[in-house]
């Protein structure tokens, strides 16, 4: 039987690896700001590193 600390934690670890793909993408598109405004890889950028903290606050919980 699988407890509920290890469907959370392997929950978490495949929430962080979406966010780290997530992030490492976003960097390929760029991530600055550019004269008419945010580059394309911005948004994907700070969502991926959200949903990776969070992940991450939920492993150290």
């Amino acid at each position: 039987m699988i407890t509920r600390f290890w469907a959370e934690t392997a929950t978490a670890l495949v929430t962080l690896a979406f966010g780290l793909i997530v992030v490492w993408g976003a960097l390929e598109f760029g991530i600055g700001w550019d004269t008419s405004g945010p580059q394309p890889g911005a948004f994907p950028f700070y969502t991926g590193a959200l949903v990776a903290l969070a992940s991450v606050g939920t492993l150290v919980v």
